[in-house]
């Protein structure tokens, strides 16, 4: 018997399903100022604890996301670049 596997799909949270800048916007401008650009212009907003949950939802993100999970074997990307920076599978430089 001939198995149907679906496609698998991975989706980016960050602009895709919740607004980075909206999680930011909700900080203080001291804390902005403390994870902001570094010496070498890099920023380190996404290191802010907890602004992952103050994320406003992107408007159709959802419905968005459910059409892709009805249709294709669908997984989020965070958490696992999360477990493939942890094993040090992969150097993450941006």
């Amino acid at each position: 018997m001939k198995e149907n596997k679906k496609i698998v799909v991975y989706v980016d949270l960050v602009n895709t399903i919740a607004d980075f800048q909206s999680g930011v916007d909700t900080f203080s401008a001291e804390v902005r100022a403390q994870y902001g650009k570094d010496e070498n212009g890099k920023d380190h907003s996404d290191e802010i604890p907890g602004l992952f949950s103050k994320m406003k939802e992107i408007d159709g993100a959802k419905e968005g996301f459910q059409f892709l999970a009805d249709h294709f074997d669908t997984y989020s990307f965070q958490p696992l670049l999360g477990i493939i920076l942890l094993l040090g599978a992969i150097s993450w430089s941006g």
